[in-house]
């Protein structure tokens, strides 16, 4: 069901909170979203999009210090922050090693959790309001195009998604995927080139491996 944010924003996170599955655009591409405390969600979107299951999925938090509740401290490289500050929130996806609180096979793979960190409507308030990180992945079937709107989720996924939640021209702002990266001896390693280049990092002085 194609619906709007405004309006809707109680059912949208009551949905959330049942373990419903949502599609909400994000700042590249239009996501699938479910709460990342509720496995029966997460493997309904595997199932949604024919995922293999070898493929773990990311989490998405509203702010860069929620990160901190769920990786080893002790293990973060010592340039993390700095690629915090400087590339979050925004259009790039950290692989991070786990402190186990989050604990899907789904999310953690070979002890490391895939995070984003956005600040889009509306996508920043649905995590604030239901209070936890969701997972996040592209709203589509595996293989097939990326959606950037509302109607290329439905005729790709159908009813198969609670609510697809539908935004103003003006509220969008996708062009590709984020970029991924992990770290190897302090170096970023960019495992995929998306909206953050490999010259935006290298403009801050980083050390990067592609």
């Amino acid at each position: 069901m194609i619906i709007p944010f405004v309006g809707n924003e109680a059912m949208v996170v009551e949905a959330l909170r049942r373990g419903e599955v949502i599609a909400v655009p994000t700042d590249t591409v239009y996501g699938l979203c479910c709460s990342i405390f509720c496995d029966s969600a997460i493997e309904r979107i595997y199932n949604i999009k024919h995922r293999p299951t070898s493929q773990p999925v990311a989490i998405v938090v509203a702010n860069i210090s929620d990160i901190y509740k769920y990786v080893d401290s002790t293990k973060l490289p010592v340039n993390a922050s700095f690629i915090f500050e400087n590339f979050l929130p925004g259009p790039l996806t950290v692989l991070l090693e786990s402190n186990d609180v989050i604990k899907s096979e789904h999310v953690v793979h070979g002890g490391m959790i895939a995070f984003r960190v956005v600040d889009v409507y509306p996508l920043t308030e649905i995590i604030k309001s239901v209070d936890c990180p969701l997972v996040l992945t592209s709203a589509n079937v595996h293989g097939a195009d990326n959606c950037f709107t509302a109607e290329q989720v439905f005729s790709q996924l159908g009813e198969d998604v609670r609510y697809i939640i539908d935004v103003r021209e003006s509220e969008r702002c996708f062009n590709k995927e984020s970029t991924i990266i992990h770290f190897e001896d302090g170096k970023v390693v960019i495992d995929r080139e998306g909206v953050v280049s490999k010259d935006d990092f290298i403009s801050q002085n980083i050390d990067v491996i592609s």
